[in-house]
């Protein structure tokens, strides 16, 4: 049975974060994490004159650089071949893609297989690429990628299946049960990833054709028993390879969405203990995943949570870990840990990437425990250390409230911080919410003032 609550739709998100599927290259035989660059793809420039020799010299390292990059692209090795073709046909080589057209649909391919997607759209534009089947595909599976499915719909009609070659067609059926299941077209949809599965050659290929279709089953939420086995049985094919941690991920997914929670977790769990998911960079994904399925409520969701944010790991999860365990220690759950962690990640040498966000998050604990001086100190070393930073006007709002709620309350020095607060902000209604507390500020300060001189009236009265 399909759940749907607020958990799941988060999950469903995460799906829909790796829905660039081609990244998943299927051949990945072996760990070559070490072949994958951060980066976009760059030709290098060299602008020199050489003689024959060199150019002969040349010819033989590029063609060279070619033989490599071939059997690369053959054995799954994508992010290599790609080094390799630019090496081949960087401009100082006197290769062409021209004349080698083969090599320009692989390294099209291959660029789309490793989503450099601006360097696929910028190669697809070169006067050489026509509106051939072949090239046709390759912008097909762009426009796929880029999620503008009206576009694609419209370049697949061009394509006659029958013209492109055997190899390719695969890659075509893959399209096609794509844009299916975008329409809500799920028999349409299951009969072309039959087709790709049928079209696929060697254990991997079938095995990546029946990743993709159980991908898009769990994007629809029709996940059942049979979804289950197909998923259990590619990540035993594939141990310990992208595809293998990928059919993993999905498998946890796919547990959680039938309520088998922990089964999902030990999925998880047997994958991070495999030496090769920090070699090929998806550690991070499954931290993140564990800490959702697990939930941050539970103390083994958060020590995966807390884990992402002791790693040096992407930012975006990163932060997303922190609003989950934030969230929790709202509701009770983890609220000292969480403390503990952030003074430990604060207090490091080196600086935290997310440190304006660390101290203001620890401000705002701070604050709602009453601990109102150690709340500003972390709110005014934002606003030194990070004044440009998103978080200047959380910071002032912070200090405008927690001066107000000191005792004796610092009226006047509220009012300073709405003040500074409403030069920041745009004209509208939280601009000019800002005025009223300023003026309710000035109005306490003043109603204070007033007793202040009504107590050393009495006192003087008593005193007579």
């Amino acid at each position: 049975m399909y759940n749907s609550s607020p958990h799941v739709v988060a999950l469903h998100k995460n799906l829909q974060a790796s829905c660039s599927a081609l990244a998943l290259w299927f051949f990945a035989t072996a760990n070559h994490s070490a072949l994958h660059a951060a980066g976009e793809i760059v030709i290098p420039f060299v602008n020199e004159e050489v003689s024959t020799e060199r150019v002969t010299e040349l010819r033989h390292s590029a063609l060279r650089a070619v033989t490599a990059a071939d059997a690369a692209f053959a054995q799954g090795f994508t992010e290599a071949a790609l080094r390799l073709y630019v090496q081949a046909f960087g401009d100082d080589s006197p290769l062409t893609w021209e004349d080698y057209p083969a090599k320009a649909y692989n390294y099209s391919l291959a660029l789309l297989i490793e989503q450099h997607l601006a360097a696929a759209r910028q190669f697809l534009g070169q006067p050489f690429v026509t509106d051939s089947p072949r090239w046709l595909l390759r912008r097909l599976l762009l426009e796929i990628q880029i999620a503008d499915f009206e576009q694609a719909r419209v370049v697949r009609d061009q394509i006659d299946p029958t013209a492109l070659p055997a190899g390719e067609r695969r890659w075509l059926h893959l399209a096609d049960g794509w844009l299916a299941s975008r329409r809500g077209q799920w028999v349409a949809a299951n009969d072309a990833f039959a087709r790709m599965i049928a079209a696929s050659t060697g254990p991997a290929e079938v095995a990546f054709a029946e990743l993709m279709r159980d991908f898009e089953i769990l994007r629809s939420g029709r996940t059942d028993e049979s979804t289950i086995a197909g998923l259990r049985s590619t990540e035993r094919s594939m141990q310990g390879r992208r595809g293998g941690f990928e059919a993993a991920r999905l498998l946890a997914i796919a547990l959680y969405q039938l309520d088998r929670r922990q089964e999902a977790m030990d999925v998880l769990e047997r994958q991070l203990r495999l030496p090769a998911i920090q070699e090929l960079g998806m550690r991070e994904q499954f931290l993140f995943l564990m800490g959702q399925i697990a939930g941050a409520e539970s103390l083994r969701g958060r020590l995966a949570l807390q884990q992402l944010l002791r790693d040096r790991t992407n930012e975006v999860y990163q932060r997303n870990a922190l609003f989950l365990l934030t969230k929790a220690a709202q509701e009770g759950n983890g609220r000292q840990e969480l403390i503990a962690l952030l003074d430990e990640l604060i207090g490091r040498p080196q600086s935290h990437p997310l440190l304006d966000l660390l101290l203001h998050t620890r401000a705002t604990l701070q604050l709602s425990d009453n601990a109102t001086e150690q709340a500003e100190a972390d709110w005014l070393q934002l606003l030194e250390q990070f004044p440009g930073s998103a978080h200047v006007r959380d910071a002032l709002r912070g200090l405008a409230i927690s001066n107000w709620l000191r005792q004796p309350p610092r009226f006047r020095v509220s009012a300073d911080y709405w003040n500074r607060l409403r030069q920041q902000l745009p004209p509208g209604r939280d601009r000019d919410w800002t005025i009223v507390l300023m003026a309710d500020a000035f109005f306490s300060q003043w109603r204070l003032c007033q007793c202040r001189r009504l107590v050393q009236y009495r006192k003087a009265q008593i005193c007579r």
